[in-house]
Order: structure tokens, then C-alpha cells, then sequence
């Protein structure tokens, strides 16, 4: 059985804690004013091994003004997209919002992008990362600009819903990971607010990484 996300958090994020090294090499990197002000996504180059059966996940520092301010709305969204895709959609597998002396400077996210190895396609998908699920049915049109390609450089061509094809690169994955403008259907609050709402000052101090 698949992991549900929480359960992919809460392992990704204890190793990146429990680490003295890599907190110290983070804590520098979201210290240095020229990062803080940047307003840039920063590929570290530092990663970890979470699970022994699995590559390298790559992190990456979001400075970027929006994504720090929208956090909240980002958490959320990720842990209902994992729900009502029977935990089949792939997510950023580390999500915490960093604080440097009680303040909210950076987010510690996933780099998909494995410190630029990879290519990224970030305008959008048009016809989702899988057939069966409709994330249009849960959030407004523009959700789909959340689905990210991630390819190498081979000229393949990529399946769309309605099986024509699109000439696109060698997709490596489609991670659903730019969900700070993703908004809810009106349909689909009630259904958020028992899943997910009501928890979420718990799963947000579960997504804090403290620096001091």
C-alpha cells in the first residue's frame, strides 16, 4: 500500500531534522540577506536518502514572496489532492516552512528538478498527471498550471486525455507542486474543511523547521 503523504512527511522531515550537518549548511543558505532578498527558488545541491528503497530526494529553498505568504493554502491543498487521488498524485515529498528567529523566511520543498540534472516544463499541463482523476472537479480551471513536467532532453512524445499526442520531451514525472493559486471549487470546501481544515494548525507546526 502506498504511503499517504502525511506518512511521507513525517519521515522526510524527521531525517532532514535529525541531520546536524544539513540544518547547519540550510540555516546558512536562509541567513545569507542576498538569498532572503532574492525572491528566487534556490537549488542547494543538498540532499537526502529517506527511504531505503528510493533515490536521492534533492532540496530546494523557496525565497519566492508568494509561496512563503501562501504556505497555509499550499499544506492544504497537497493534503487534499493526496486524499481524493487515492494517494496516487505525486507531491512534493518534503513541504516545511522555515523560521530563522520566529520568522518565516524561506520554504524547504522538494527540488524536482534534482539541482538542474532534470528539465522542467512549469506553464502547465493540460491534461494531468493521470486519466482518472479530474483535478479540475475539486479546484478551478487554472489548477492545472500546477502540474509540472519533469523530462531529460530525448525527443518522446507524451499521452493526453484524449489520446492525441503532444510532442513533448521524455516525461520523467509530473509532480503537482505550484499550489499557492490553486483555489477550491465552492463544492468542494465542505468536503476540505472535514478533511483537512480542521486540522490544519496541527499539520502546520508538523511543517515548521525552526532555526535559530
Amino acid at each position: 500500500m502506498r504511503k499517504t503523504i502525511k506518512e511521507v512527511y513525517y519521515h522526510t522531515h524527521q531525517v532532514i531534522k535529525k541531520d546536524p550537518e544539513l540544518i547547519a549548511r540550510i540555516s546558512e543558505l536562509v541567513s545569507n540577506p542576498d538569498n532572503q532578498n532574492s525572491g528566487k527558488y534556490l537549488c542547494t545541491g543538498l540532499k537526502i536518502l529517506a527511504f531505503k528503497s528510493e533515490e536521492d530526494i534533492y532540496l530546494g529553498i523557496d525565497f519566492i514572496k508568494e509561496h512563503v505568504d501562501k504556505f497555509s493554502r499550499i499544506l492544504a491543498n497537497t493534503y487534499c489532492i493526496d486524499l481524493y487521488s487515492n494517494r496516487r498524485a505525486d507531491l512534493s515529498r518534503v513541504l516545511m516552512r522555515i523560521f530563522l528567529d520566529g520568522k518565516h523566511i524561506a520554504n524547504l520543498t522538494e527540488d524536482v528538478s534534482e539541482n538542474g540534472a532534470l528539465k522542467i516544463y512549469n506553464d502547465g499541463c493540460p491534461f494531468g498527471p493521470f486519466i482518472d482523476f479530474n483535478l479540475g472537479h475539486f479546484f478551478k480551471a487554472d489548477v492545472m498550471k500546477s502540474v509540472f513536467i519533469v523530462y531529460k532532453e530525448q525527443p518522446r512524445q507524451l499521452e493526453s486525455r484524449d489520446r492525441m499526442l503532444k510532442p513533448e520531451p521524455l516525461s520523467i514525472r509530473m509532480p503537482i507542486i505550484d499550489l499557492d493559486h490553486a483555489e477550491m471549487t465552492e463544492t468542494f470546501k465542505p468536503l476540505y474543511q472535514e478533511s483537512v481544515g480542521k486540522a490544519l494548525d496541527e499539520l502546520l507546526s508538523a511543517h515548521t523547521l525552526e532555526i535559530s
